[in-house]
């Protein structure tokens, strides 16, 4: 396993389950109805706090403690060496559900380096430098140069 570049490993996984691996188009956002002017009696509750979790994952049955995670609105931060050291089909079974429950509560999924990912709850999308792959593959060399 030590001659396989993680990196790779993930972001192709990664790029796979999304699709063809490229963000969907920004959408400007809705113009949203003025709100009405509230009294004191009536402020709304300050924003629930967001944590960023990091965690290991070192089977499929602990795929259900990043689920809690992310239906409580919370980031998390997954690492994957333990997997990757045993079993890269149990890594792609992994992304491949954890994907699944990105989907189902409308969240995002991205690589982070050779062995970790991130999942994001709906309201917090992950960036993603467009081309950014593209330009660095244009920039190394061949082999015939």
């Amino acid at each position: 396993m030590s001659n396989v570049n993680l990196g790779k490993v993930i972001d192709r996984i990664v790029s796979k389950v999304k699709g063809d691996g490229e963000p969907p188009a920004e959408k400007p956002a809705p113009e949203a109805p003025p709100a009405p002017e509230q009294g004191p009696a009536s402020a709304s509750p300050p924003p629930k706090t967001v944590y960023v979790k990091t965690l290991t994952l070192d089977s499929l049955e602990e795929l259900d403690k990043v689920g809690s995670e992310l239906e409580t609105g919370n980031i998390a931060i997954i690492r994957l060496t333990p997997m990757l050291d045993r079993d890269l089909d149990d890594v792609n079974r992994a992304v491949r559900k954890l994907k699944k429950t990105v989907n189902e509560i409308g969240g995002d999924i991205a690589s982070l380096g050779e062995d970790r990912i991130i999942v994001t709850p709906s309201r917090v999308k992950i960036w993603r430098e467009r081309g950014a792959k593209r330009k660095t593959a244009a920039k190394e060399p061949t082999e015939a140069e």
